[in-house]
This record gives C-alpha cells, structure tokens and sequence, in this order.
C-alpha cells in the first residue's frame, strides 16, 4: 500500500495508478490502536483494511502514523460564541486554546458527556473538540447537553 500526506495533511492511496483521497479510522482505537485501519473514501466507504501497521513499508507506516498523530489532535474549547441550527446542521462558533474556530456536526449527532463531566464532540470532518471547563456559553452548551 502507498500512501502519500499533502500540505494540508490530506491523506491519499494509491489504487489502481490512481491517488484517491482517503481518511483512516481504526477501527478498535483504545484496545488495538496499531492494528484493524480502515481507509475509506470521502463518503466512508471502506476501500481497504489494514490489519496491522508493520504490514506496510517503512515509508507509508510512517506517513500513516504521521496521519493519525494529527486527527487524534483534540481541540480544548474554553468559550462558546455561539450555536446555531439550519438546514440539518449545528454551527458552533468557538474559541479554543488554539484560537477561534468555527465547525458543524449533523443534527443527529449529539455531544458526549464522559462520567467526569467532560463533553466530547466530532464534527462533521472528524476533528476532535472536548469541553473541561469554560470562560463564557455555558448557558449556550446547556440547551445541547
């Protein structure tokens, strides 16, 4: 299998002489993280699965890994701007640790409160944001919690 990451850190495989924009999600992240990759395409179809990470050359392991260090990034939101629902989408205006960030999840797609209080969200593109503790939209997060 080869893979190679542009700029942006768009991930593409190789198939059939052709270079398809791929997404990687592992399949069992917390047991196996190493082991059980599924690539799929734009609209989540699996196009191939990778049982494990030292199956590949040298070169594509590492762009792999490369790959998933960056979407396991997890944006810390500190404020809440605003929410806003239309056309089957929830817009969050943010800011985070890493500065202001706009993003959107599905209607049905609900954040996640872990037994310690955190809040867990994935948008739409599968980046990550979680919610410790906030200086401002407390009462904007409330009516979506």
């Amino acid at each position: 299998m080869q893979f190679k990451m542009a700029e942006d850190k768009k991930l593409f495989w190789l198939s059939d002489e052709n270079w398809t924009s791929v997404e990687i999600k592992a399949c069992f992240p917390n047991s196996h993280p190493n082991k059980y990759l599924s690539v799929r395409n734009d609209t989540g179809v699996e196009l191939a699965l990778i049982e494990k990470l030292e199956d590949l050359t040298v070169e594509a392991r590492s762009i792999v890994h490369d790959y998933l260090k960056f979407k396991s990034f997890v944006f810390e939101i500190v404020g809440i701007y605003k929410i806003e629902e239309d056309f089957g989408l929830r817009s969050f205006e943010v800011k985070t640790k890493s500065g202001d960030r706009c993003f959107q999840m599905a209607l049905d797609d609900w954040p996640e409160v872990n037994s310690r209080g955190n809040i867990h969200l994935e948008d739409l593109h599968g980046e990550q944001y979680s919610i410790e503790n906030l200086e401002f939209g407390a009462k904007i997060l409330s009516a979506y919690v």
